[in-house]
């Protein structure tokens, strides 16, 4: 994915929570206004409402299921996008972003965004560790703090990095064959499929 930092985590939502905890100068106040997609994983919900924190709901776009610009507010501190079932969502905006890119391994474009995006690696992901999680960034402070902190209570297993990494190292080969899968129900399922705005792995199809 082109970062500096890529850092194993025991889960996808343990690596969400870490980087909320990590990003002092963004989450210090219990008045914190974190925006998320109203089309999400419950656990991030619960992870931001768990750090006491506020939740702004974004309203996603029919076609793409993704969050637009324009439904941003001017007065959160964060923005969590997501990339939604690996597809990427490509959103710019001046309000700090953490991605989450839980679906989105191996999509192209993926993994420098914003402050930084995290992966799950758990069963329902194409590149699965049978569990686990990995938070990539370009801060060099961010990793640091990271690192010390997934050492001591979100270390991934080793059995679950031999299984990510037997899985990664297969990448070509899945995603070959997501394509193939994904090419046959648009060609024989009688729905409109996700609209793809620029790049995904197609690790889950989506119609409307």
């Amino acid at each position: 994915h082109k970062v500096n930092y890529a850092i194993a985590t025991n889960s996808g939502t343990s690596a969400c929570s870490l980087l909320l905890t990590n990003l002092s100068e963004t989450v210090t106040s219990a008045k914190c206004k974190i925006a998320i997609p109203a089309f999400t994983w419950m656990s991030i919900k619960e992870t931001i409402m768990d750090l006491g924190l506020d939740i702004h709901w974004l309203d996603i776009n029919s076609e793409t299921f993704h969050i637009e610009k324009n439904d941003i507010p001017k007065n959160v501190d964060l923005v969590i996008p997501l990339h939604t079932f690996g597809s990427k969502c490509n959103i710019k905006t001046d309000i700090p972003c953490i991605f989450d890119a839980a679906h989105a391994l191996c999509t192209k474009g993926v993994g420098g965004n914003g402050i930084a995006e995290f992966f799950s690696f758990s069963p329902t992901k194409s590149f699965t560790g049978i569990e686990g999680g990995m938070i990539t960034t370009n801060s060099e402070k961010l990793a640091t703090g990271l690192k010390v902190q997934t050492k001591y209570m979100s270390r991934m297993s080793e059995i679950n990095a031999l299984v990510a990494l037997f899985n990664i190292n297969r990448r070509n080969e899945i995603l070959k064959r997501k394509k193939e899968v994904h090419k046959f129900y648009c060609k024989n399922l009688p729905f409109t499929q996700q609209k793809i705005p620029e790049a995904t792995n197609h690790n889950i199809s989506a119609f409307l």
